[in-house]
């Protein structure tokens, strides 16, 4: 087990370092001084040994057969990278039932069904809940760290920049649903600020992670990009009018995620994105 601590100012490798000698396997803290959960997780990478590799993010809670469940579709289908099923872990605060539809579109919920299928879209898998075999990450690489949250940026998107890279190389990326994590959501993570934050920040990594963006491609985003945001701003009046809070949620979660893409298009136009080359 590789904790990884990354720019930590307290004293989690103390922690960690007491636990470690109660368990009955290596278990370790490891430093990486680059804030960022992309620099931690490819820390995690270089740190790691074993032939299969198992990410958790460190608000994931997992059932006992967790490790077990990953190894399943691993050994029964061959696979390259697993992603499981993670659900949503309200203990401070319950929302409202109207409120799930959208929580659940930005705050790292995955549930693909009651089976184990083979994966499609790169966007299926959260490395929050993830496995991979060493050789399989040997040629894809690192996780992309203009991508991923860090101090200052909600950000996401570098498990799906890693997974699109992993099936452009042929490799075999499976779903389970049997590997369950549950994502802790804290009471502040409900509230409006946080959500405008992170649905902008789930926005920006679209256009961040295109190699290029041609002139077609940008006027397109540049000119469509501000129709939608007013559409979603004016669908969550109606909404609101009408009553129905749920679509009003939803239209200001897309529309909070369509001026993140907007914001980092015409980033990039004028040269100051912070992209990785």
């Amino acid at each position: 087990l590789i904790v990884v601590a990354n720019a930590c100012s307290d004293d989690t490798a103390e922690v960690v370092a007491g636990y470690a000698a109660q368990m009955p396997f290596p278990a370790r803290c490891a430093a990486e001084l680059q804030p960022g959960v992309a620099h931690a997780r490819n820390r995690a990478l270089a740190e790691a040994r074993g032939e299969i590799l198992f990410f958790l993010d460190d608000d994931i809670a997992i059932e006992p057969d967790w490790l077990l469940r990953h190894l399943d579709i691993h050994a029964q289908q061959g696979a390259d990278l697993v992603g499981g099923k993670i659900g949503l872990w309200f203990g401070e605060r319950q929302p409202e039932a109207w409120m799930l539809p959208a929580l659940e579109s930005v705050l790292s919920w995955k549930d693909l069904g009651p089976e184990v299928r083979a994966v499609s879209n790169p966007g299926d898998c959260i490395s929050g809940n993830f496995s991979l075999k060493r050789a399989a990450a040997a040629r894809v690489g690192r996780f992309r760290t203009d991508l991923g949250r860090r101090p200052g940026a909600l950000l996401g998107g570098e498990e799906i920049d890693f997974v699109s890279r992993a099936m452009q190389a042929g490799l075999k990326v499976y779903y389970t649903p049997h590997a369950l994590g549950r994502h802790w959501v804290p009471a502040r993570c409900l509230e409006t600020a946080y959500l405008r934050q992170l649905a902008t920040g789930i926005g920006r990594p679209r256009v961040l992670m295109k190699e290029r963006l041609n002139t077609g491609s940008v006027l397109r985003r540049l000119l469509i990009n501000p129709f939608r945001i007013a559409g979603h701003l004016a669908g969550a009046g109606l909404a609101l009018a009408c009553g129905n809070r749920a679509a009003w949620m939803a239209h200001r979660i897309k529309r909070w995620k369509q001026q993140g893409g907007f914001s980092a298009t015409l980033q990039r136009v004028l040269g100051v994105s912070d992209r990785e080359k």
